[in-house]
């Protein structure tokens, strides 16, 4: 695997090299599903674009507390790509977690554990020590189950720069304005380049589309149910490190600590009904005034991969199933390619994995030679995996990196330089929202250290602080 930074001039390298080539599979859209095709087949050593009208994990594949075994159905299938998660793929950015499941599924108490501790029933005292805002009448006849949470942008992002190691020409702020035709078959698509609006055409021999459920105007919307996701303070929900999970009419409300935050999740359709969810479900209902932030997401139902046309593929699924639907969908690209091998992502560490056991014990000796806290290493561990060494080089290089940010004292600056200059943030929401998310960090402060590497002047590192507030 080769070079997985996405600097800004990996991305001036590529949108050149774009504009001259013929892919065999351009994929557009850059969440979670159209990493994942990149990434099968740029490691079948297929020539790849990959572009994206925003960011990586722009849309629904960004939610920053992701269940990997309630992200999808079928269940079976969720669980078993959440254990080549935890296993292999990505080991440093999934974490497992407690949760504690009053009025248990009885047809899943077996298959949840496969990877973790088995679920464990727990007495009433138990649930409401585990979880003391749960209604006392509840919590009879609870479960303790685990599960596996991680942040849905970075593992996007992990993905993403996989793909990008294994040769894939890959762009955000490349919007897809029209697709390119030769009769009735497709072969490219026309692009607008919204960092200075610019046009060019990318010619393929097949796309591959991955833009959610409304189809980004280029194919036909899909049936999709709404997912409502908010941010608390932990001060909102009196709890410890068990979550919540509660069955509901569509789903299941989730309470998912994270940090020093909670992660609430319902199956839409809006912000009342989930405050109305947790006020049914907690002691104490939680005010509109606590939410720190909110969105609504519109996840497709079912998955599915269809031929829409000569050379022209459309995928629609949920993260559970997106490794094995993106397989799914190269293979139907390239079917009348000659000599396209198999899938290989099924046993494939993502960046931060490859000597992951090497180094997930090695935050005493690295934060010595650092000269940081114990602490913040960690954290670097299970964001950066084995590439740790890459935010701490930035330390060396510049001690003043190694101090935490104003209000997110979770995050070192270090990282957000390194947001810019390795992991293909443009933006300042770019940084905020993806690259740093839930931690509190100050705009003015991380937008004057992104400015440089950016090439920000005064007057847009202004523009960027006034649009995140």
């Amino acid at each position: 695997m080769g070079d997985t930074r996405l600097s800004p001039a990996r991305r001036a390298a590529d949108r050149a090299r774009l504009a001259d080539e013929v892919v065999d599979v351009l994929v557009v859209g850059g969440g979670l599903s159209g990493a994942w095709v990149a990434l099968d087949a740029a490691v079948r050593g297929l020539a790849v674009g990959l572009l994206e009208a925003h960011d990586w994990a722009a849309g629904s594949s960004g939610r920053p507390a992701v269940l990997l075994s309630r992200a999808g159905t079928p269940v079976r299938t969720a669980l078993r790509e959440r254990s080549r998660l935890l296993r292999t793929a990505a080991p440093h950015l999934v974490r497992p977690v407690p949760l504690v499941c009053p009025r248990p599924t009885p047809a899943l108490s077996d298959v949840l554990a496969r990877g973790l501790p088995p679920p464990r029933p727990l007495s009433r005292r138990a649930a409401l020590a585990a979880v003391p805002a749960l209604r006392p009448g509840l919590a009879a006849g609870a479960l303790r189950r685990w599960d596996a949470q991680v942040d849905g942008a970075r593992l996007t992002l992990a993905v993403v720069r996989t793909a990008a190691g294994y040769g894939a020409r890959v762009l955000t702020r490349a919007r897809v304005t029209g697709l390119l035709r030769a009769g009735d078959a497709v072969i490219g698509a026309q692009v607008a380049d919204r960092t200075d609006g610019s046009a060019l055409p990318v010619r393929a021999r097949s796309v591959v589309l991955a833009i959610g459920a409304d189809g980004g105007g280029l194919s036909g919307a899909v049936p999709a149910h709404p997912v409502v996701q908010v941010v608390l303070p932990r001060s909102a929900v009196d709890g410890r490190d068990d979550g919540l999970v509660l069955p509901v009419a569509g789903g299941a409300l989730t309470v998912v600590p994270a940090g020093e935050r909670w992660v609430v999740s319902h199956p839409g359709p809006d912000l009342p009904a989930l405050l109305g969810a947790l006020e049914r479900a907690l002691v104490r209902p939680v005010p509109a005034s606590a939410v720190v932030a909110a969105r609504v997401d519109r996840l497709p139902r079912g998955d599915g991969v269809s031929t829409r046309a000569p050379g022209l593929v459309v995928l629609a699924g949920g993260p559970a199933t997106a490794r094995g639907r993106a397989a799914d969908a190269v293979d139907a690209a390239t079917a009348n390619l000659p000599g396209v091998p198999p899938s290989r992502t099924a046993h494939l560490p993502l960046v931060g994995a490859h000597r992951w056991a090497d180094v997930r014990d090695r935050a005493p000796q690295l934060a010595a030679d650092a000269e940081l806290p114990l602490a913040a290493v960690g954290r670097l561990l299970q964001r950066h995996g084995d590439r740790v060494a890459d935010v701490l080089d930035l330390v060396r290089a510049d001690p003043r990196l190694g101090r935490p940010l104003s209000g997110a004292p979770g995050w070192l600056a270090a990282e957000v330089v390194h947001a810019v200059t390795a992991e293909g943030a443009l933006s300042l929401d770019d940084v905020l929202a993806r690259r740093t998310p839930l931690s509190g960090a100050d705009p003015a402060e991380v937008a004057a250290l992104v400015a440089g590497p950016l090439g920000w002047d005064a007057a847009r590192a202004a523009r960027e602080v006034a649009s995140a507030g």
